[in-house]
């Protein structure tokens, strides 16, 4: 070091400034250590006030060197406080706000940037990426008279780069949270800066682009690692399928009970059959042709579709097992007189919650309609006395917009249908009927509906957007309902 900066650091260290420094310093650490939150934040927001001052005066006379010196002093007291600092409360405390604080300095000169940088860097390191990621989102749209600085968002985007690659879990949910924010401050400030000043924030920007694209190969990498264990999974199942039958297990028993229900998705391949010397078209066959037993495998497999974290292969599966034995299957109506129908009821309308969302959730259309064709293989086998009431009680189970307007469609249809024939073989067109749909569905659906609407309808933000755009299709529907109903309440008054 020279002894100029000798000098320098000497004056700093003897000065009021350094003292008021350490001083308030020693008292966030003080506050933060005996829990005391409300001493402990007026500690915080004195350093805030320091600190600007600092800025301010800096500012204001840019050819000043020795106020200069002592602001960049000060950033490096900082520094090594949170450096030797072992008391993570405190650490805790500071990372809320020195971020903010120090960003400010970086438009005093590069010292001052890699200075801050650094500061922000420890505290990466002592609280946590996760952690930081939020509160460095947080610094960059808290002002936004900031926000639209350039020289100031350039620090918080730095950090940004760093902490999306830290990151060791829900490393996709974390940058979807995060993304939008950021691109609305690089609007902002394109829109209010210079095109040369502009050149720092867009390397930080690439630099987050450049994360990002890291974190997804490794996402990649975790994916074809399970592909792996999945793959490794069968050999084990194989190994497990010789020694089943010595232990007094078949896979029909295990696919109509729930001994081990966690192995019913194993037993789709012909190969893990043939290794147990069970014909898996043989219980493919039993299964079609014995009610009960085709109801408890239902019942099992149930868990394999409502599982969210089961990959769609093995739901695809699933899927395809299930048609098999429910498809050409001896129908439930030929045999109401033998079957307790009440103690299957519970898990069959499980089973058709799980294939109902596999309907509306999966990516693979071919998937979705072997789940539609599972949907109406199993509700065949249901009674006649009871289909409607399960068929209605999965259309009103459910908080899906697409849901209820399905139920809106095939209401209109039917009234459309009874009204054009003059007919009433369903009942919804007599009196009665129509003022309890009239009153007790329509009515108070039409108000919950114009109710969000109303809510959303001056919000720009993507969900806003997206509830509008899924409810206007619903709202029309509903609305020529309800006119069809009033116009047949006129005609029976």
């Amino acid at each position: 070091m020279s002894v100029k900066s000798r000098e320098v650091d000497v004056s700093f260290e003897a000065s009021e400034a350094h003292n008021n420094l350490r001083n308030i310093l020693h008292s966030c650490s003080k506050f933060a250590q005996v829990g005391d939150l409300n001493e402990s934040g007026n500690a915080i927001s004195e350093l805030l006030k320091f600190l600007d001052s600092l800025l301010d005066a800096s500012l204001s006379e840019p050819d000043n060197q020795h106020v200069e010196n002592d602001a960049f002093e000060a950033l490096a007291e900082i520094h090594r406080y949170i450096c030797s600092s072992t008391n993570q409360e405190v650490v805790d405390a500071l990372s809320f706000e020195l971020p903010k604080a120090v960003s400010k300095f970086a438009s005093i000169s590069s010292r001052f940037f890699d200075k801050a940088d650094s500061i922000i860097d420890q505290f990466i390191t002592k609280c946590g990426p996760r952690d930081m990621l939020s509160i460095l989102c947080n610094t960059l749209g808290y002002s936004s008279e900031m926000t639209k600085a350039a020289s100031y968002i350039v620090l918080p985007l730095a950090g940004l780069s760093k902490v999306f690659v830290l990151i060791k879990r829900r490393q996709f949910e974390q940058a979807k949270e995060a993304i939008p924010i950021i691109l609305n401050v690089l609007t902002a400030v394109s829109l209010e800066s210079e095109d040369e000043e502009l050149e720092g924030v867009f390397e930080r920007a690439v630099e987050i682009a450049n994360s990002i694209y890291e974190v997804c190969n490794k996402l990649a990498l975790v994916s074809v690692s399970l592909s792996y264990q999945a793959s490794s999974c069968h050999s084990l199942v194989l190994q497990l399928s010789q020694i089943s039958s010595n232990c007094g297990l078949s896979y029909l028993s295990l696919l109509t009970t729930y001994d081990v229900e966690t192995v019913a998705g194993s037993v789709f391949g012909e190969e893990v059959a043939r290794t147990a010397k069970e014909d898996l078209v043989a219980i493919k066959d039993e299964l079609c042709n014995n009610l009960t037993e085709r109801w408890q495998a239902i019942g099992t497999l149930r868990h394999v579709l409502s599982f969210v974290n089961f990959p769609w292969e093995l739901k695809k599966h699933t899927i395809e097992f299930l048609l098999c034995i429910t498809v050409g299957g001896i129908s439930g109506n030929n045999d109401d007189k033998h079957v307790e129908w009440s103690s299957y009821m519970p898990t069959l309308f499980a089973a058709l919650q799980a294939v109902k969302m596999i309907i509306m959730y999966t990516p693979d259309p071919e998937l979705r309609k072997k789940s539609f064709a599972v949907l109406k293989g199993v509700l065949a086998d249901i009674p006649i006395s009871q289909r409607f009431d399960i068929l209605k009680a999965l259309i009103t189970n459910t908080d899906s917009s697409s849901m209820v307007l399905s139920a809106l469609n095939l209401y209109r249809f039917v009234l459309m249908t009874e009204s054009t024939g003059k007919t009433n073989r369903t009942g919804v067109v007599s009196r009665s009927s129509l003022l309890k749909v009239y009153n007790e569905w329509l009515l108070p659906l039409r108000t919950l509906v114009t109710g969000i609407i109303a809510e959303n309808k001056n919000d720009y933000d993507e969900l806003a957007v997206d509830t509008l755009c899924t409810l206007n299709p619903l709202e029309l529907v509903l609305y020529r309902c309800i006119e069809l109903v009033e116009e047949k309440l006129q005609q029976s008054s």
